[in-house]
């Protein structure tokens, strides 16, 4: 029996050896191989990942995407987001291909990337930007919950998926100017239970921030249903 178990032992350890040499894992960011220790970067991507620095100033370049429109405590991005750069490639690995597990190990990062520049909250609840249920339901995940969820392991902070709801199916906000992003989601989420959520630090995540419309509605919906809350934002990345 012990020779038994070596012998399918090994043969696994072939089996697993043959299907590396066919279907390598890639890195995300350049496509070459990755070594044992990588995973999703290579380490040159790695090192050369865009950072944020607005975790280096209060009143950074992502707080003031909202100057006189909502009350907002903080606000950070992990990385800066540009085209054809390791970021959108990322974000497309994510969103198009279905790599929610990615976007959870970057929210690990994101977490981490706070943690070490000793960001903390009190008291607080994660709450990603929801999809509405007809779009989860066809892209299979909500990447903005997934990000969530490695922040939430990083910084021991819970999530709520069930409190902020999108009720309205809005067209895609990609080619759409400032004005059009707003008016296309102001009134399309709904709040559930929101005593719940009184007295908390509201932290919403999102993938990428550009006008901030999205979140904006977000934060715009509990403030007219919570009492005494504060809001925070974090985003997996920014565009410049």
């Amino acid at each position: 029996m012990i020779g038994l178990a070596f012998s399918l032992n090994k043969i696994s350890k072939y089996f697993t050896y043959f299907i590396d040499l066919l279907y390598p894992d890639l890195c995300v960011g350049c496509k070459s191989r990755l070594f044992e220790n990588e995973k999703y970067l290579c380490l040159y991507c790695y090192t050369q990942l865009p950072l944020s620095n607005s975790v280096y100033q209060k009143n950074n370049n992502i707080l003031q995407t909202f100057d006189g429109r909502e009350m907002i405590t903080s606000a950070y991005s992990y990385l800066n987001f540009s085209k054809q750069s390791i970021t959108q490639n990322l974000m497309h690995d994510i969103k198009y291909n279905g790599n929610k597990e990615l976007a959870k190990y970057l929210g690990n990062l994101l977490g981490n990337f706070l943690k070490s520049n000793n960001i903390s909250y009190e008291n607080a609840i994660l709450v990603p930007v929801p999809l509405h249920p007809k779009k989860l339901k066809k892209r299979g995940f909500n990447q903005s919950e997934w990000i969530a969820k490695g922040v939430g392991e990083s910084l021991e902070i819970e999530i709520s998926t069930n409190h902020l709801i999108k009720t309205v199916n809005t067209s895609s906000q990609t080619k759409k100017n400032k004005t059009e992003r707003w008016n296309n989601v102001k009134d399309s989420f709904t709040v559930i239970q929101p005593e719940l959520l009184e007295g908390k630090n509201i932290i919403m995540i999102d993938d990428v921030l550009t006008t901030g419309a999205t979140l904006e509605a977000c934060i715009s919906t509990l403030k007219s249903k919570v009492n005494h809350i504060n809001f925070h934002i974090i985003t997996l990345a920014h565009v410049n």
